[in-house]
C-alpha cells in the first residue's frame, strides 16, 4: 500500500500507460493501489478493521475513464447549480451539495497522477481545484449542457401549456374520477398539438395577449 500524500506521483509513473489505476477509499482516508477486484479488497485487512475505518470502496478507472467521470462530475456541478440559483435552497439540497462537493474535491485531486493536470486546475488561495477552460474545450460538456438545456426548455414548455389547457377542459370533479389511463389518452391530444406547433414553428407563434 502507497500513502497518497508522499509517493503517489512516483508510483503512477511506474504504471505503464495502459493499467487502470485504483482509487480505495477508506472512510476519509485515501491509499492509492495497484488494481485489484473489489472480491480481493480483504487482503488488506479484516472485517473488524473496516468497520472501524467505514465501508471500503475500490474503482479501477483508466485515463479515459477518469477522464468521463470528469464530464459526469461537471454535469452534477451544473444540476445542482440550477437548483441552489433558487432564492431559499432546502437545507438538505445545501447538505447534499456539501456531500457532492467533498467527493468532487477528492476526486479532482487524482488529476495529476494521472498526468491530466491540464484539465484539472488547483488554487491555492481558495485550496479548491477546479475543471479548466482546456477540459471545457477538450471535451463535448457544453455541448451537452446546450442540449439538454434546449430538451428540456420545449418539454416543459409543451407539457405545462398542455396541463394547462387540460385543466381548463375538464372540471376538477371530473379529472379527480379519471383512471389513469384515461387521463393520458384525453391529455394527450393536448400535447401533441403544442409538439407539432413548436416543431413547425418554434416559438415564433407564442405570443403573449
Amino acid at each position: 500500500m502507497i500513502d497518497c500524500l508522499a509517493e503517489k506521483e512516483t508510483f503512477f509513473r511506474k504504471l505503464p500507460v495502459h493499467r487502470a489505476f485504483s482509487l480505495n477509499f477508506f472512510g476519509s482516508e485515501c491509499r492509492y493501489a495497484e488494481p485489484m477486484s473489489i472480491s480481493s479488497r480483504n487482503r488488506f485487512g479484516n472485517q473488524t478493521l473496516f468497520s472501524e475505518m467505514g465501508i471500503a470502496m475500490n474503482i479501477e478507472l483508466t485515463r479515459e475513464q477518469y477522464e468521463a467521470l470528469l464530464k459526469s462530475l461537471a454535469i452534477t456541478r451544473f444540476l445542482y447549480h440550477s437548483i441552489l440559483e433558487e432564492e431559499d435552497p432546502a437545507p438538505d439540497r445545501l447538505d447534499s451539495y456539501d456531500a457532492y462537493e467533498d467527493m468532487e474535491q477528492q476526486i479532482l485531486s487524482y488529476a495529476k497522477a494521472l498526468e491530466v493536470s491540464h484539465l484539472v486546475a488547483y488554487d491555492t488561495e481558495e485550496e479548491l481545484h477546479y475543471l479548466t477552460r482546456e477540459f471545457e474545450e477538450k471535451t463535448d460538456i457544453s455541448d451537452l449542457i446546450t442540449e439538454y438545456q434546449d430538451s428540456i426548455f420545449w418539454d416543459e414548455l409543451v407539457q405545462r401549456l398542455a396541463s394547462r389547457d387540460f385543466l381548463r377542459t375538464y372540471s376538477e370533479s371530473e379529472i379527480k374520477s379519471m383512471a389513469i389511463e384515461e387521463r393520458i389518452e384525453k391529455e394527450a391530444p393536448f400535447i401533441t398539438r403544442y409538439e407539432d406547433v413548436f416543431t413547425e414553428s418554434g416559438i415564433d407563434t407564442l405570443e403573449l395577449k
